[in-house]
């Protein structure tokens, strides 16, 4: 049986494939397993709500179990853990910095090393009309890709003034100027 070039050059293909999958499979198995931690550790601390789905997971429990540490948490706000008892607990998951901030100024200390390992942006919801009347108003900018991003420090200052909302387009978006519940 002649076997012609390209068959040769395929079966020599085929070959080279099943000797780097046997001996990826084989290179796999000889590594060694990852030590197990010699001593399991058991914390706990307060958490914020929007964290709980995260250490509720299986997986994410499975994965704090498999480095020898069980999580235990209660539920408090980002500012009511700073006012809270601390005493048992062994951590604190506030929200953001302002959180640390204002625990910093209640006399809360940060531990000698803390890194923000967990953030997530903050959304609004909102009707276009009401958008382009904070945009009008010049608390939220339109960029280049028709996003919207509310500028909060100038949010919380219209917020502490009490301002009102524009007399723009925002009163045909919620039908009143005076509520923000579209059924009023």
């Amino acid at each position: 049986m002649k076997l012609s070039k390209s068959k040769i050059i395929g079966l020599i293909a085929l070959l080279a494939v099943v000797g780097v999958v046997c001996g990826t499979l084989v290179w796999r198995q000889s590594q060694p397993a990852p030590a197990e931690p010699t001593e399991q550790v058991s914390i706990t601390g307060y958490l914020g709500g929007e964290k709980i789905g995260l250490f509720d997971d299986a997986k994410f429990k499975a994965l704090a179990a498999k480095q020898g540490i069980a999580i235990d948490y209660r539920k408090a706000g980002s500012l009511a853990m700073m006012d809270a008892d601390r005493k048992g607990m062994d951590y604190l998951f506030p929200s953001s910095r302002a959180a640390v901030e204002y625990g910093n100024a209640k006399g809360v200390k940060p531990p000698p090393q803390s890194d923000i390992v967990f953030n997530s942006p903050i959304v609004l919801y909102t009707h276009k009309a009401v958008a382009d009347g904070l945009v009008n108003g010049g608390l939220v900018t339109k960029d280049d890709s028709g996003a919207y991003h509310m500028d909060m420090a100038k949010a919380v200052d219209a917020m502490v003034a009490n301002t009102t909302w524009p007399t723009s387009d925002t009163r045909q978006a919620t039908g009143s100027s005076a509520s923000t519940r579209p059924i009023r």
